[in-house]
């Protein structure tokens, strides 16, 4: 992974760089197989923690009714 700026990448939450609950993930160059960087791998309570911090944000960006009952609309 050499001549990379940074070899392991954060998820970003609520305005911090976290790691993942579920361990790192090795992202490969599909045209040689090397490994590029880490990234890491969130599991279920990652998301349900960004989800709850990023709600309020959305509905107060939101001009529009916006969510699973207007996509059916």
């Amino acid at each position: 992974m050499a001549g990379l700026k940074q070899d392991y990448w954060q998820n970003y939450v609520d305005g911090n760089w976290v790691d993942g609950g579920a361990g790192r993930l090795t992202v490969e160059n599909p045209g040689t197989g090397e490994p590029l960087a880490e990234i890491a791998l969130a599991d279920a309570t990652d998301i349900d923690r960004a989800v709850k911090r990023h709600s309020p944000v959305m509905k107060a960006a939101c001009c529009y009714p916006c969510g699973p009952s207007s996509a059916a609309e």
